[in-house]
């Protein structure tokens, strides 16, 4: 492979990440901006479930016919 050919791949190879790191940045900007009260300190991650003991008419198995238990 010729070194132009090289050079046009690197340079648009740079073009493309600069661009996805633009976009990157203007979004983190944009959420910043529209919810500049948002604490993230008290985020949680993890499996969520919308079962509850007390829901009327629950089932003992969940959707995928899993025991269902809200304990942890």
């Amino acid at each position: 492979m010729s070194t132009f050919k090289k050079k046009i791949i690197g340079l648009i190879a740079f073009v493309l990440l600069a661009d996805m790191a633009i976009a990157v940045w203007v979004l983190a900007h944009d959420i910043k901006t529209q919810f500049s009260d948002l604490d993230l300190s008290r985020a949680r991650f993890g499996i969520a479930s919308w079962y509850n003991k007390k829901d009327a008419k629950i089932k003992p198995e969940t959707a995928n016919d899993e025991k269902f238990s809200d304990k942890k």
